[in-house]
């Protein structure tokens, strides 16, 4: 659905709202109960966590006043007029946000001005960013998300910087289904492999495994 969808669509009564939130909030529930890290004692608490704050700031928006309600709601959480494209939709709306909350803090933390640098800046400009989009949208879907998953795309960020990257086998064929949908994730993840253990890669990083002197003593440098 894009943002121009949502423009039209009327405020819901309170009531009508409150029901909405609780489906919501029982399809998340049941989602991570179902398919999220075993290690999460509570699915229902960590739902309802999440929907009290969904509440909060659905009834921080004003019905009637000046802007439409989803126009309030993305403005209250944190993105501004110039940068919503209402042609966008609300995952790509919601995408931008995410980085945007990224980029400040690097704005803040370095005293870099916010406006020229999110001008600069882009999504599509930072490889960490191209990666993690494409291990979301195009990495094959596990029975179960494990939190590991996680550490391995944010590892799998390093491999523009790197030779050779090993990954285990699952997030091999994630590397190799996003591969074939986005050139530029091609072209920056480089050579990508897998490995039985720490035995293979330190075999691999061996002088007797380098081609030539000159990459031994880089090896070992």
């Amino acid at each position: 659905m894009r943002i121009s969808d949502l423009l039209a669509k009327p405020f819901r009564k309170a009531e009508d709202a409150n029901r909405a939130l609780q489906h919501l909030r029982n399809q998340l529930a049941d989602e991570i109960a179902t398919r999220g890290d075993k290690r999460i004692a509570d699915p229902g608490a960590m739902a309802d966590n999440f929907f009290a704050e969904v509440a909060r700031e659905g009834r921080a928006i004003a019905p009637g006043g000046d802007l439409p309600p989803v126009i309030q709601l993305l403005l209250m959480a944190g993105l501004e007029l110039d940068d919503i494209d209402l042609s966008a939709t609300v995952g790509q709306t919601t995408n931008l946000l995410i980085f945007h909350e990224r980029l400040r803090m690097v704005a803040d933390a370095s005293g870099l001005p916010w406006q020229a640098l999110k001008q600069v800046v882009t999504q599509d400009r930072l490889p960490v960013t191209v990666i993690e989009e494409c291990m979301r949208a195009h990495a094959q879907d596990q029975p179960e998300r494990k939190g590991s998953d996680l550490n391995d795309t944010h590892l799998l960020c390093l491999a523009p910087y790197a030779d050779v990257t090993y990954v285990d086998k699952r997030t091999l064929e994630s590397v190799r289904r996003a591969r074939g949908k986005v050139a530029a994730f091609d072209q920056l993840i480089g050579e990508v492999r897998k490995a039985g253990g720490h035995g293979e890669i330190s075999a691999a990083l061996s002088p007797s495994a380098c081609s030539s002197p000159c990459e031994q003593d880089v090896r070992r440098s």
